[in-house]
């Protein structure tokens, strides 16, 4: 995952979105992996059902966001509040 996350950033990404294994249980590697290709985290949890286990970070200036897997599936989780922030005011809902 963090050479993934690496192999990204060098390319370029202005954004980089990781996905799966994101709770709080051991064996859920996705926030390892994002703590290891060197991002900052901000915030691991975000009090928004579904996706509360939003993780946000920066790989330099470079956003890194830790997605749960309900991004496949829910109409609109934490993911679709914070993504148009991310981008500037120009791309929040009016």
């Amino acid at each position: 995952i963090a050479g993934h996350i690496k192999d990204a950033k060098a390319a370029g990404a202005d954004l980089i979105l990781v996905s799966g294994g994101m709770s709080v249980d051991p064996d859920d590697k996705t926030p390892e992996g994002i703590r290891r290709s060197g991002a900052t985290v901000e915030t691991h949890g975000f009090p928004v059902l579904p996706g509360s286990m939003f993780l946000m970070a920066y790989l330099g200036e470079t956003p890194v966001m830790g997605l749960s897997g309900c991004v496949l599936h829910d109409p609109f989780t934490a993911f679709d509040a914070l993504l148009p922030r991310s981008f500037g005011p120009e791309f929040l809902p009016r």
